[in-house]
């Protein structure tokens, strides 16, 4: 696959793009290209209309950039570049891993990228509940069957931290860990923990 500078004054939009990319995202974009440069470039048809890649070249705009790499897809027939365009915004939607996202999440002191300020509740605020303390005495859920699920935050120390998860990773090897009722819990570092607890408690009753 070959690599191609292209002036972005010769890219043309795709005039029925299937995505929107508001202003926020599109300053995201423009300060990630700032902070990591383009590790993706934009796929464009062999009339230079945009296969994939609109976000980044309006970012690249508001970067008052010239030129931006590109991969010219020449061969495509017209109804193969629709269905490429597609499936790319399609393809590329799929489930986090919350745990491992929340790890990584934690390791990153912040999450600015270059001048721009980025608030990790807001960039995952479809996938992580809301602070019970952020809510007021007003506040009830609605009507309705409720997931039986609640959530616990612990503040620890290092040391306490990296002994509790490897209590957890040596107990996750464990046929205790295996047998045990999760309640439906997909959560495996809370059932875990769970394990754990419920031993102690049995061991001191």
């Amino acid at each position: 696959m070959e690599i191609i500078n292209k002036k972005i004054d010769e890219l043309i939009p795709y005039e029925y793009n299937n995505k929107k990319h508001d202003e926020t995202q599109v300053n995201r974009i423009a300060n990630s290209i700032k902070e990591f440069g383009f590790t993706q470039p934009v796929v464009i048809d062999k009339n230079n209309v945009v296969i994939i890649g609109h976000g980044r070249l309006e970012a690249s705009k508001k970067l008052w950039l010239k030129e931006i790499p590109c991969v010219k897809m020449e061969d495509l027939t017209e109804i193969q570049v629709k269905k490429l365009r597609i499936l790319d915004n399609k393809l590329n939607e799929s489930e986090w891993d919350l745990e491992n996202l929340q790890y990584d999440l934690a390791t990153i002191p912040d999450f600015n990228i270059g001048e721009l300020e980025i608030n990790v509740d807001d960039l995952f605020d479809d996938l992580f509940p809301v602070d019970p303390d952020e809510l007021d005495d007003n506040f009830s859920l609605p009507s309705g069957e409720k997931a039986p699920f609640g959530q616990i935050t612990f503040t620890l120390a290092d040391e306490q931290k990296k002994e509790i998860e490897e209590a957890i990773k040596k107990v996750k090897e464990t046929d205790l860990y295996k047998s045990q009722m999760n309640y439906g819990n997909e959560n495996s570092n809370w059932n875990a923990l769970y394990c754990i607890v419920s031993q102690w408690i049995a061991l001191n009753q």
